[in-house]
């Protein structure tokens, strides 16, 4: 994806606000048509009816303003390659791209390749997991805990929580 930059210093740029309307327009789309077809700035003379919207008569007044130089096949934007990102730097970007998606695709795979591949929340079923196993072979330290619906006690109350409860007077 490409985007064509309109700096904050060209909002007080002269050669800017003394355009009229019209080459203003056509200073913009120009600039936003030459970075999506990546011609780093340079307009042929046919390129120009490609661009929908714009009066071609504000040429003439874009290079004069020192916008736009004339060049035997067309024009090029002055300020282009301090402002947009080049065909060369878009390239780059593009294979860069490429090249981390690859990376990602391979790092996906041998994680899915990988029977021993823990997830966070596999990790968690698993120590859970364990610990009920534990409890069930009786080592770890049950003895404070009643087992669920013993008479007379609330699932989960151990010994200390009902003799104080019943000291208190808080018998059930």
């Amino acid at each position: 994806m490409t985007d064509a930059r309109y700096p904050e210093r060209w909002l007080n740029d002269r050669r800017i606000l003394r355009l009229s309307d019209p080459a203003h327009r056509l200073f913009v789309l120009a600039l936003a048509w030459s970075v999506s077809n990546r011609t780093d700035g340079a307009l042929q003379l046919d390129d120009l009816r490609l661009i929908p919207g714009v009066d071609h008569t504000g040429t003439a007044e874009l290079v004069e303003a020192g916008l736009w130089l004339t060049g035997p096949h067309g024009w090029q934007i002055t300020d282009f390659a301090i402002t947009q990102t080049t065909a060369a730097q878009l390239a780059g970007l593009e294979h860069k791209r490429a090249v981390d998606r690859d990376r990602q695709a391979r790092h996906r795979q041998r994680r899915r390749a990988d029977p021993q591949h823990v997830t966070r929340d596999t990790t968690r079923d698993v120590t859970r997991d364990e610990q009920r196993e534990e409890s069930r072979d009786g080592t770890r330290d049950t003895e404070d805990r009643p087992e669920p619906g013993q008479a007379g006690q609330e699932a989960g109350t151990n010994a200390a929580t009902r003799d104080h409860l019943w000291a208190v007077g808080y018998d059930q």
